[in-house]
């Protein structure tokens, strides 16, 4: 079979330009890590498979082939820049995860997160890398055409490697029709970034589907409930308010050097003791501080539907079944207590937490006041949410309040007036903590005025992150992520808020919390510690997995990141 030279060149070109920007690729994803020569054998096996899908290049007339080789590397030009900002984000290329966290984004996380991330710095080694890929490109298809001859002679080695390719091609092809695998991720595929990404996002819109019909088989078995649980403590409050991104390493009350949290620090009381040494209660109410909980996840939506189902590592793999079992805010309900959620955040076009958030007998997404896409909405407003739905409390009430915190952009989180840590140095990475900490200090405000609110009732008010925050602890990592999970994105605060009449009418509760403030503990079981306050039981709930009980296994591995990801106490804790 006779080729046309310049076809041939421009094909040899295409696959030179694509090997070059897909090894670059690679080159990310190992820097730092360890080597494997298996991996990088199929990464060969990978560069065949690419070189058999450019060869239908030589079949095209000369003007098509050469559009659609410039569509093919500007693509991918474009792929490996989204793999530079990932890594220099994450030390790590675009994977599943995050895609499923994108996918699961709303408009404002995503600008949020562009202003985080996106710096001048990072833009001008986009610059460089785009410019650098350019001219290599145009220098190479230079080369090739004046070297006819040269191609010529290597074109033959060309068709064998593509030959190689379509072998495997017909391998994936079989598996395909035998085991009807929908993408799996596959170490020789990885290779060719398109497919990689494609792959990846198919899993990932996969797996949002696949929750989706969970999230609708779950509202379906709830609806249909007609059973009655017995609250049997019959607490007339029990509040859940879910921060957002705070890491305790931020909190006065964990012993940071800054004054975050004045408010809070005059709630806690534990350091008085009585006669016989045992701690005393300053009068009033009282905040337990436990010093010793991690947060499942270093994401959001991962972390949530554990804290608010029966979901943990342990069983992740049924999660359909687990769906199954209940939430917070479902089994509330049968038992018969009036639920509220109140939200700052997007949780109604937010997956799993949405639809656990619509069980609520009255809920109030704060947000959908905002008049435009860029107003800004402070925490506060959920403080006149609460004080508006005053009016629809019943003899027992649940609530869930879910703060925006300290969420990135950290310096939108605040009023001026908390301006107290100087935030307007210019640039720099102490700027950026100064913003933190004023969002730290705003949410201390936030969440001591909701703790006012029930301070004159029998209530009983947890708090705890979603997860927590890396501030540049390990080099100039800034955020958080699954992808590289760090002890200072899963070490978050949990306090407990007790009221003077929740004091005195559950004494035993009330010690235990004190007696286990130092115990490990995750948030993923948080459920059934929730559940035994209030004196619920259903069947899948657990004593061992609740903090206060007598039979708690403070031994369980925490295992943070999913089944997995690391061993908080042996790995990220060292």
């Amino acid at each position: 079979m006779k080729f046309d030279h310049q076809k041939m060149a421009i094909t040899i070109w295409c696959f030179f330009a694509l090997c070059l920007i897909y090894w670059c690729s690679y080159f990310l994803q190992i820097v730092e890590k360890n080597f494997s020569i298996t991996l990088f054998v199929y990464r060969c096996f990978g560069v065949s498979m690419l070189a058999s899908v450019v060869f239908f290049l030589v079949f095209l007339p000369k003007k098509i082939s050469l559009f659609i080789s410039w569509i093919l590397i500007s693509v991918s030009l474009a792929m490996l820049i989204i793999d530079i900002f990932c890594y220099f984000v994450f030390t790590s290329t675009l994977s599943q995860s995050m895609l499923a966290t994108a996918i699961e984004t709303n408009p404002a996380e995503t600008k949020s997160f562009l202003q985080l991330y996106f710096s001048l710095g990072l833009c001008v080694i986009i610059a460089i890398v785009l410019c650098c890929g350019l001219f290599i490109v145009k220098k190479m298809k230079q080369l090739f055409h004046f070297y006819k001859k040269v191609i010529v002679k290597i074109f033959p080695l060309y068709i064998l490697l593509s030959l190689f390719g379509c072998v495997f091609w017909g391998y994936e092809i079989f598996l395909f029709n035998t085991t009807k695998y929908a993408c799996e991720y596959r170490n020789h595929l990885i290779f060719i970034t398109p497919i990689r990404d494609i792959c990846f996002f198919i899993n990932a819109k996969n797996n949002a589907l696949i929750q989706k019909e969970y999230v609708k088989k779950y509202r379906e078995l709830f609806d249909s409930q007609n059973f009655v649980l017995n609250a049997k403590n019959g607490i007339e409050n029990i509040v859940l308010i879910l921060g957002e991104s705070l890491t305790r390493n931020h909190m006065e009350i964990y012993g940071y050097s800054k004054a975050t949290n004045p408010l809070l620090k005059q709630y806690i009381s534990w350091a008085k003791k009585g006669k016989n040494g045992e701690r005393e209660r300053g009068g009033g109410v009282d905040i337990i501080v436990f010093d010793n909980i991690v947060s499942p996840h270093a994401q959001t939506t991962l972390s949530l539907r554990k804290v608010l189902t029966y979901l943990n590592y342990e069983n992740e793999k049924d999660i359909e079944e687990v769906y199954s079992y209940g939430n917070m805010i479902s089994i509330f309900n049968l038992a018969k207590y009036t639920t509220f959620w109140i939200s700052n955040q997007m949780d109604r076009n937010n997956g799993i937490v949405g639809t656990i958030a619509s069980f609520a007998s009255y809920n109030d997404f704060v947000s959908r006041y905002k008049q435009t896409f860029d107003d800004v909405f402070f925490d506060e407003k959920v403080l006149a949410s609460l004080d508006r739905m005053s009016d629809k409390k019943t003899r027992k009430n649940m609530y869930v309040i879910h703060l925006m915190g300290s969420h990135a952009s950290y310096g939108s989180r605040y009023p001026k007036n908390y301006q107290f840590f100087n935030d307007s140095l210019f640039g720099g990475k102490q700027r950026t903590i100064s913003r933190y900490d004023n969002s730290v200090l705003y949410n201390d405000y936030v969440i001591s005025e909701i703790f006012q609110r029930f301070s004159n009732s029998d209530s009983i008010v947890i708090y705890i992150s979603d997860h927590g925050e890396e501030l540049y602890e390990n080099g100039d990592f800034l955020g958080h992520s699954d992808d590289r999970i760090s002890r200072y994105m899963v070490e978050i605060p949990m306090l407990v808020f007790c009221s003077k009449i929740f004091i005195e009418k559950h004494p035993i509760i009330y010690q235990q919390l004190i007696k286990n403030r130092k115990t490990p503990y995750m948030t993923d079981d948080l459920i059934h510690m929730v559940l035994d306050i209030a004196g619920i039981n259903t069947s899948s709930y657990d004593a061992t997995r609740s903090l206060i009980n007598k039979d708690f296994n403070s031994k369980r591995i925490r295992m943070v990141g999913g089944i997995q990801g690391k061993d908080y106490d042996r790995v990220l804790r060292q």
